[in-house]
């Protein structure tokens, strides 16, 4: 058990008194009337009333003092700082104003969560697994979170579902909330935003309410901008929106499954303002990044999965991240019931059916292809063959949207499949957007094939 700080600092007194000859009356007025306020190691911090005894004492006996202590605490290393009560009495209000700030920051950033209940607090840039296909999304998340508004803005990431945009959001608004705990954020998705301008509308409140919850922000999210296609009257608020906030010096993230010059039927001003900033793709993953993003998963849930295993899974599920999960609980449940090991051979015959069902719901376009051939009662090889018989080309028409809807392809890319020029790919497509508008009939018939497809 170790001694008290006035037990050690008696201990010092008597060796200046009864080894080095100090008088009463040195050691009263000058070394007595201090005290040993902190002791950490080799490193003692003494304090005493004022600046002159302080400045007396450093010139008369810091030296001895020193000495004293190296034999009281068996140290060479001893080095002393001495304060003043005035200035401990300034050290300690800062201290307690320090606290009552990270309180209230602390406090507000909860409340700042409580009005984002979309935002999953799990999502960090720390636990986003970064690799070559997503490593420029996230640094200039990161970058855009530390430096508001003056780099990308607004920051537009795109690309397929499942391979993380939303995560960079959520992360974007934690780092915030941390950091900048002050700061007026809002995440919405596409739709919700359309949803809030509907229900204004229709309930004839003063419009100026919906705009002001979100022109007079710090920090606007957007996801799943792509779903403002067609929407004329959300497309003119969201335009009016992005413009109070750029003028103002704030900063917009938008996330999207495509492109903007891809997102169809949009106000060029709007795809204009999109393309202004910062236009970052993510692509799918590779494997050795898939097999990162399992590791990590696996650890999250407290699941150890041997290196083969990551493996096998990396190479079986590609495309859709968010697959990664469903697979480690499968394995985790089949471990925890059955009380088996996770190994390679476990994990094959566990998750035949799983990875079956995974790669069934991987949409491409061979599945589309064989699909709408079969449901049109036309052969796969005439839909990409010369063939222009009414009901192959009305195949043909479809499989080239559902493609460009559904897979986020250029037209150039389905083209090359369907054996096309891009040209006649944007005819097709522009063909079943008609049909769609026009016909209730054949919108709900496109409906039924896209839930087939995705069941």
């Amino acid at each position: 058990m170790g001694f008290s700080n006035d037990i050690i600092f008696q201990g010092v007194i008597d060796y200046l008194m009864d080894e080095m000859d100090y008088l009463d009356i040195t050691v009263n007025l000058w070394i007595k009337c201090m005290t040993l306020y902190e002791l950490d190691g080799g490193k003692v911090t003494l304090l005493c009333d004022n600046d002159f005894k302080r400045n007396l004492f450093m010139s008369k006996y810091i030296r001895d003092v020193t000495k004293a202590f190296m034999v009281e605490l068996d140290r060479k290393d001893i080095d002393i700082t001495v304060i003043t009560k005035p200035e401990l009495e300034e050290r300690q209000k800062k201290a307690k104003e320090k606290e009552e700030k990270e309180r209230k920051e602390a406090e507000l950033a909860a409340k700042r969560r409580e009005e984002l209940p979309m935002v999953n607090p799990a999502y960090t840039f720390e636990n986003f697994v970064v690799g070559s296909s997503n490593r420029v999304a996230y640094e200039t998340s990161l970058l855009v979170c530390r430096n508001p508004a003056e780099y990308y803005n607004p920051l537009f990431l795109y690309g397929p579902s499942g391979l993380g945009k939303t995560h960079l959001l959520f992360a974007i608004i934690n780092e915030i909330l941390d950091k900048r705990p002050d700061f007026n954020v809002v995440y919405i998705t596409c739709e919700e935003f359309t949803n809030l301008l509907i229900d204004s509308i229709s309930k004839k409140t003063d419009p100026t309410e919906f705009r002001s919850k979100f022109r007079n922000l710090d920090f606007l999210l957007v996801d799943d901008i792509q779903f403002l296609k067609g929407k004329r009257a959300v497309q003119e608020e969201m335009f009016h929106t992005f413009e109070a906030l750029f003028n103002k010096g704030k900063q917009i993230v938008f996330a999207s499954d495509k492109h903007p010059s891809e997102i169809e039927d949009i106000d060029k001003r709007l795809s204009s303002r999109f393309s202004a900033g910062g236009l970052i793709d993510i692509e799918p993953p590779d494997t050795e990044l898939r097999q990162a993003i399992f590791k990590r998963k696996a650890d999250s849930y407290g699941v150890e999965i041997p290196n083969d295993v990551l493996l096998f899974l990396a190479e079986n599920i590609k495309t859709n991240i968010r697959q990664i999960e469903g697979a480690i609980k499968t394995l985790k449940a089949h471990s925890l019931i059955g009380g088996e090991e996770i190994s390679f051979a476990m994990a094959k015959r566990v998750l035949s059916e799983y990875l079956k069902k995974a790669e069934a719901d991987n949409i491409n376009s061979e599945k589309i292809l064989k699909y709408i051939s079969m449901r049109c009662g036309v052969k796969k090889e005439d839909i990409t063959g010369a063939k222009r018989d009414a009901a192959i080309k009305n195949a043909r028409h479809i499989c080239a949207y559902l493609m460009r809807d559904m897979l986020n392809m250029t037209f150039k890319e389905i083209g090359t499949i369907l054996r096309r020029h891009h040209s006649t790919i944007m005819d097709s497509c522009e063909r079943i957007e008609n049909q769609i508008k026009t016909s209730e009939t054949f919108r709900r018939e496109m409906e039924e094939i896209k839930r087939e497809l995705e069941a």
